[in-house]
């Protein structure tokens, strides 16, 4: 009689241990549907193609921009964005609003999550070049 009581708790263990994996990897994925806030900032020319973050250092011609959005990490100079935003590289107030140092170098692909920033123009993908 004391086998039989063993394996009817062990069962009943191993059925609650089930339920909890499951329920955990059911909210795993339920958190993967929520919406990223994540924005990734790049160095871009007036064209909008990621060039050096040098250029954005000290942007002494005025013709370099940050360009930031759900943009992908890892692209690379000479890439062309068809989609985001982006702010003049010199302005300060915009840069310190995105949670990004008023002057200076910022790497490309710089990834800042949980900032609500100000707006900046849109970059609209059209054809040409």
């Amino acid at each position: 009689m004391t086998g039989r009581r063993l394996r009817t708790r062990s069962i009943a263990l191993s059925a609650t241990f089930a339920t909890i994996v499951a329920g955990a990897a059911a909210a795993c994925s339920a958190g993967s549907d929520e919406p990223d806030d994540s924005n990734t900032f790049y160095c871009v020319d007036d064209q909008s193609v990621i060039v050096h973050e040098s250029n954005c250092d000290d942007d002494r011609d005025n013709r370099h921009y940050i360009a930031y959005g759900a943009l992908p990490v890892g692209l690379l100079i000479g890439h062309r964005l068809a989609s985001g935003w982006r702010f003049p590289a010199r302005d300060a107030a915009a840069r310190a609003s995105w949670g990004l140092p008023p002057t200076g170098r910022i790497t490309n692909g710089t990834v800042k999550t949980g900032i609500i920033g100000t707006t900046g123009s849109s970059i609209s993908s059209g054809s040409g070049s």
